[in-house]
């Protein structure tokens, strides 16, 4: 890797290429394929190629065309990322989209995420809202739900996986979010305000507020009386 830069802070077009830094303060567009260690972002930014890096940063507007690999993705503004996510650590405190799927070690949302596609992790962690139309899997998933809204999946599973409804600083279930979901299947599932058609599991524990059509479990259940279920048994 070269130790040249890319510094934009007006508005400017550049090819891509083989860099140290790339850096947009301003309106800038990197016209063909990218590898850098740094991408920053603080204005409004598009990639038109694939890019390898480092470390990518959004604290601005920024659109990926086309597919980005990366160790560290940390979005601040909003983004658009066309195609397919690849990366160690992939990081959400702003807004963004993903048109294709994500493959990440580590996936954490404290912001808003919607994907097309599906996500593959090691690791799940979601505070704020998020969208996933195809499948969420992990080894371990934990969704806090809270008043940015409801969350959508279409398929989770997971090793272990915990849905929780956040508490307000005075320690009330305020909040109306909800995670809704087609199907859920793991070995140890512990949900709070969860709507499924199915959940399947070794191990599955319902706290309150969730409303399940089936519950296949294969060791131990147990629902707590505010939730609904319509059916359950042990398989």
């Amino acid at each position: 890797m070269t130790n040249k830069d890319i510094r934009i802070n007006g508005a400017g077009m550049t090819a891509g290429g083989d860099f140290r830094k790339v850096i947009i303060r301003g309106e800038g567009s990197i016209t063909t394929d990218l590898k850098c260690a740094e991408f920053i972002c603080r204005g409004s930014g598009r990639a038109m190629g694939q890019m390898m890096a480092e470390n990518v940063r959004v604290a601005g507007q920024a659109n990926f065309h086309d597919d980005v690999q990366a160790k560290n993705v940390r979005i601040f503004g909003q983004t658009e990322f066309l195609r397919n996510v690849q990366a160690d650590d992939f990081g959400i405190w702003g807004q963004a989209e993903v048109q294709g799927n994500i493959q990440a070690e580590r996936v954490r949302i404290k912001g808003r995420l919607t994907v097309q596609g599906d996500v593959e992790a090691e690791r799940f962690e979601a505070i704020g809202a998020f969208e996933v139309n195809g499948l969420l899997n992990a080894g371990t998933i934990q969704i806090s739900v809270k008043s940015f809204g409801p969350s959508k999946v279409k398929e989770i599973g997971g090793d272990e996986i915990i849905v929780k409804r956040r508490k307000g600083l005075i320690g009330l279930l305020h909040s109306r979010g909800i995670l809704n979901a087609e199907s859920i299947e793991g070995d140890e599932i512990y949900l709070e305000f969860t709507k499924a058609k199915t959940v399947r599991g070794t191990n599955v524990r319902l706290g309150p507020g969730c409303d399940i059509e089936t519950v296949e479990y294969k060791t131990h259940y147990h629902a707590h009386e505010d939730s609904v279920v319509q059916k359950y048994e042990k398989v």
